[in-house]
C-alpha cells in the first residue's frame, strides 16, 4: 500500500525518512525540509479531508467509518469497531494465512508502538518543570518508559513481541525500523509527523496533548485485537495498551484536561482539539491502509507478486542467459519492476514449480536450498512466501503432468548466476 502524503506530500518513502531522522533523539534533524509550517498543514488537513461513508463493517472488509447515530469524534467507539472489523477479517482465513496476516498486523503497528509515548518527552523544560500540566505529563511518560526500571517501557515489550515472532532483524535502534522494507511507508506517517512536532515542543505543545489523548483513547492499536486473542502468552498486553495505567498511584482521566486530568485552558482547547482530530484521522487512514493490505495478503499470489516486484530491479541486472518461455529472464524483470504479473504466470508454467508442492519444486529444493546457488539470496520471509504461493497453486494438480498449454523447456537450475562454471553447468544438462 502507498501512503497517502498529505501536503508535505513526496515520493514514496517520504515517511520512513521522516520517521528515521525524528526517531533519532541525538541525530541531525531535518528542519529545512519540514518545519512549524507543513506540520500546521498537515493538521489543517485532517479537517478538511472527507469523513468516510457512514457504513458498518462488514465480514469481508468495509469501511472505518462511523455508523449513523455514533459520535465520530469518540477514539474509543471507533478503535472498538476497527478491532471487529480485523476480527472478523482473521477468522476468514486459513491456518497458513493467520500466520500471514498476525506477522503483517505487528509489523504495521511497529512504528507507532516501538516509540510508545516518545513524543511526550521533549515537553519539559525549566520554564514549566514546576506546572501542574507539566507534572502530569511526566508522570505519564515514567510510566511510558517503565519509571526507571531497565526494559520495563512499553516500547521494551513491543520489542520483546517482535523477537518472539522472529520480526525484530531491524528494530534496534528504533531509527533502523525505517529500513525494514516489510512495512509499508504509509505505516510510518503518524509517528513520524508525530515526533516531529515534539521537536518543536513550544509551538506544538497542545496539539501533542491532543494527539495523545486521542491515542490513549484508542488503547491497544486496532488491528492487534486478533492478535491477541490468538497469542495471548506473546506479550504484555497490558503495557502495549496505551489506555492502561502502569501505576496505581496515578488517577486521572484523559477527557478531564490535557494529560490525565490537568487542566488546559480555554485559549489552548482549540490546539488540542486540532491535535485529537488530526491523530485519529491519521489513525483511520493508517488503518483502512493496513487492512486493505490485510486483505490482500490473503491471497498467496498478492505476495508473491509483491516479492517479485521488489526484487525485480536488482535481479535484471543479471539473468541475462536464462531462457524463460523463449525470452531473457532479465527482460521479464525489467518487467516485473511495473507488472509482476507476467512472470508470475511464466514462472507457475516454469519447470521451476511443481503445483502444490513446494518441497518437489526445483525452485525450492535445487536453487534456493542450502546447496543451491541462489542460497540466503532470499530472507526466510521470502522463502516463506514463494512456498506459500506454490502451495496454492493446486495441490489437486498433478505435479508431474503437462499443462494444458505446451511446459516451458528451461534448464532449472539458473536464475542467478550468469557465468555459471563448468562443473554448474554439466549438472544443469
Amino acid at each position: 500500500m502507498r501512503s497517502r502524503l498529505g501536503p508535505y506530500e513526496g515520493p514514496e518513502g517520504t515517511n520512513r525518512l521522516l520517521y528515521m531522522s525524528a526517531a533519532d533523539p541525538e541525530g541531525l534533524f531535518p528542519y529545512g525540509r519540514l518545519g512549524p509550517a507543513q506540520l500546521r498543514a498537515e493538521l489543517a488537513h485532517a479537517r478538511t479531508e472527507p469523513v468516510p461513508e457512514q457504513a458498518a463493517p462488514g465480514p469481508a472488509g468495509g469501511s472505518s467509518g462511523d455508523p449513523a447515530g455514533t459520535e465520530p469524534d469518540d477514539p474509543a467507539a471507533w478503535a472498538a469497531r476497527e478491532a471487529a472489523r480485523f476480527r472478523a477479517l482473521y477468522a476468514r482465513a486459513d491456518g497458513a494465512a493467520r500466520e500471514v496476516l498476525v506477522h503483517k498486523a505487528v509489523l504495521g503497528c511497529a512504528p507507532l508502538a516501538l516509540l510508545s509515548g516518545a513524543w511526550l518527552q521533549w515537553l519539559s523544560d525549566p520554564g514549566n518543570a514546576d506546572d501542574p500540566e507539566t507534572l502530569h505529563l511526566l508522570t505519564r511518560y515514567a510510566q511510558d518508559v517503565g519509571v526507571g526500571h531497565p526494559r520495563a517501557s512499553r516500547g521494551s515489550a513491543w520489542l520483546e513481541l517482535l523477537r518472539k515472532l522472529h520480526l525484530s532483524e531491524q528494530a534496534v535502534p528504533a531509527s533502523r525500523l525505517s529500513f525494514d522494507r516489510r512495512i509499508a511507508d504509509g505505516c510510518f506517517r503518524l509517528p513520524a509527523v508525530l515526533l516531529t512536532m515534539s521537536r518543536f515542543p513550544e509551538t506544538f505543545r497542545y496539539e501533542i496533548i491532543g494527539a495523545d489523548r486521542c491515542l490513549r483513547a484508542v488503547g491497544l492499536l486496532p488491528a492487534l485485537g486478533f492478535v491477541r486473542d490468538a497469542l495471548p502468552d506473546a506479550a504484555d498486553w497490558d503495557a502495549l495498551d496505551l489506555g492502561t495505567t502502569r501505576d496505581a498511584t496515578v488517577a486521572g482521566r484523559p477527557e478531564d484536561g490535557g494529560a490525565d486530568g490537568a487542566p488546559v485552558r480555554a485559549a489552548d482547547g482549540a490546539a488540542v482539539g486540532r491535535g485529537h482530530a488530526w491523530a485519529l484521522w491519521a489513525l483511520r487512514q493508517w488503518s483502512d491502509a493496513l487492512h486493505d493490505a490485510l486483505c490482500a495478503s490473503l491471497d498467496p499470489a498478492h505476495d508473491m507478486r509483491e516479492l517479485l516486484r521488489q526484487r525485480a530491479r536488482e535481479g535484471a541486472v543479471y539473468h541475462h542467459d536464462f531462457p524463460l518461455q523463449g525470452r531473457p529472464l532479465a527482460q521479464w524483470l525489467a518487467e516485473c519492476v511495473t507488472d509482476p504479473g507476467p512472470l508470475l504466470a511464466a514462472l507457475s508454467t516454469s519447470r521451476l514449480i511443481r503445483p502444490g508442492a513446494p518441497d518437489r519444486s526445483p525452485l525450492v529444493n535445487a536453487l534456493i536450498g542450502e546447496r543451491g546457488p541462489m542460497f540466503r539470496v532470499f530472507s526466510p520471509d521470502d522463502v516463506a512466501v514463494i512456498r506459500r504461493w506454490i502451495a496454492s497453486l493446486g495441490a489437486s494438480r498433478d505435479a508431474d503432468s503437462s499443462d494444458a498449454g505446451s511446459p516451458d523447456p528451461s534448464p532449472v537450475p539458473y536464475l542467478l548466476y550468469t557465468s555459471p562454471s563448468p562443473r554448474d553447468a554439466h549438472e544443469s544438462r
